[in-house]
């Protein structure tokens, strides 16, 4: 939310910057306060998005999933970083964060129902990776909120036009 006002800290700013701010969350209050005081466009959706979603259609220079990975069921991760990738221009970029240190299981679920399932790093980004992107950043910081036990990593994911990816390189030994 915080990126979002910065790009957008007024009417026009994405145009004269260049930006055009799409949000999405599966909750309607996740963007409330954004939608109403900033110039975003936003569409409630949880991934992986149902075929013919209006997002589908669209390409983006960026995507950022902060916080989204957690709350996907495993059986949905490949579908949703395979719709990632078919959302992205060209060499477009994916950043993603994740919280590490919670004590969960394949199942954990926070009161509302939503799901929490931690994810090594290592094994997003060989996803990732094999789906054609490049890992370009990888960051760890404590959690902003104080708590002592999580941390959070962000993956920023290039997606590679140049051909050789390395985990191709890998994939042939």
């Amino acid at each position: 939310r915080e990126l979002c006002r910065e790009l957008c800290r007024n009417e026009d700013a994405d145009e004269r910057q260049g930006f055009r701010v799409q949000g999405s969350d599966e909750q309607t209050s996740a963007f409330s306060v954004e939608r109403s005081a900033l110039n975003v466009r936003f569409l409630q959706a949880a991934f992986p998005l149902p075929a013919g979603h209006p997002l589908l259609a669209d390409r983006f220079d960026a995507i950022l999933a902060l916080a989204v990975v957690m709350h996907l069921p495993d059986a949905d991760l490949f579908e949703f970083a395979f719709q990632l990738r078919a959302m992205l221009k060209p060499s477009g970029t994916v950043v993603l964060s994740l919280s590490e240190g919670r004590a969960v299981s394949a199942e954990s679920r926070a009161a509302d129902g939503r799901l929490f399932r931690e994810r090594p790093p290592a094994e997003l980004t060989l996803l990732f990776e094999r789906l054609g992107f490049r890992l370009v950043v990888r960051e760890q910081e404590s959690d902003s909120l104080g708590r002592d036990t999580l941390r959070w990593t962000t993956l920023v994911l290039r997606l590679d036009t140049s051909g050789s990816r390395p985990v191709d390189q890998i994939e042939t030994i």
